[in-house]
């Protein structure tokens, strides 16, 4: 499937009218509710979405190149959403992040052939993915703590290289507290364990073995000897 960010540019839509942006680490560049009226698409690097439950901000996913926000900014008056959500946007590595302004994508997008069905099938593979990594919550804490990484791995796309995968440095023990919502105790005492079944094969960076839907993947790369 063609990706937003390609569509645009092979559409030449990336005008002087599209903002880029460029931010460090832990910047927050987006949150809602907010008097904000453009929609982001992330050029490269990683962020965190958050949403803020029970009083606290709580980790729903990580985001990555191509991937959207704001696109509530759509709706005529996105304050009638049922049950208002809260969420923000921030970086987990120096990120370039288009910005599109509501108006530009009323007046030069909604028109373009391809758009609107591109744009629907980003939010439906959005909502999918985190209504997958909400469903995990509920599994026992090593099985969660397992496939959190391996949810990780797929959704940034991480290559098998010698038949290892490196996550990258936000990767760390109080990441995955926070992905998996276990207690700090739980991860440490499963992440011991995978490494003794050399499934964990280092920290610092995190390394381990491919999980089985990365073998048949397209991201493996051999190393030639």
């Amino acid at each position: 499937m063609l990706e937003i960010l390609s569509f645009l540019q092979n559409e030449e839509k990336i005008t002087s009218d599209v903002a880029q942006a460029t931010f460090l680490p832990q910047e927050m560049i987006y949150s809602f509710p907010n008097h904000n009226h453009k929609i982001g698409i992330i050029k490269s690097g990683f962020c965190q979405l958050e949403g803020y439950l029970n009083e606290q901000w709580v980790l729903l996913g990580i985001l990555k190149s191509e991937d959207i926000f704001g696109v509530e900014i759509l709706l005529d008056d996105p304050s009638l959403l049922y049950d208002p959500v809260k969420y923000r946007i921030t970086t987990l590595q120096q990120s370039e992040i288009f910005f599109l302004d509501r108006e530009y994508i009323l007046n030069h997008l909604y028109g373009t052939e391809g758009f609107q069905k591109l744009l629907r099938d980003c939010v439906i593979q959005s909502m999918i993915k985190y209504a997958n990594h909400y469903l995990k919550v509920f599994s026992p804490p090593s099985e969660r703590i397992y496939n959190a990484l391996c949810e990780i791995a797929k959704n940034l796309d991480l290559p098998i290289i010698g038949n290892k995968i490196t996550f990258p440095k936000f990767v760390t023990k109080t990441f995955i507290t926070r992905y998996t919502r276990c207690n700090r105790s739980r991860v440490y005492k499963t992440l011991n364990e995978l490494q003794t079944k050399n499934i964990i094969l280092a920290y610092h960076p995190l390394q381990m073995v491919p999980c089985k839907e990365q073998l048949l993947s397209k991201t493996t790369v051999s190393i030639e000897k």
